[in-house]
């Protein structure tokens, strides 16, 4: 699956976690960046389970401290 992520607020080199989730919300697949520099980033999500049951569903959470977000987001 291919995904684009634009952050609205350039904020210190964040992390970005991506996780996509079948409807059971089990994860199908799973990405992390660290540091990320610019504010557009596309990449590949490779489907790592047998058959996953759509729709599926794609979360990402940006943060620079694991334990404080700065913004989650479902697609």
């Amino acid at each position: 699956m291919k995904a684009i992520i634009d952050m609205a607020e350039n904020h210190s080199n964040p992390n970005l976690e991506m996780k996509l989730l079948d409807a059971n919300k089990k994860e199908v697949s799973r990405s992390l960046i660290l540091g990320v520099i610019g504010t557009h980033i596309e990449f590949t999500l490779h489907i790592r389970a047998t058959d996953p049951i759509y729709p599926l569903t794609l979360s990402c959470t940006t943060y620079t401290d694991e334990t404080n977000p700065i913004d989650l987001k479902n697609y």
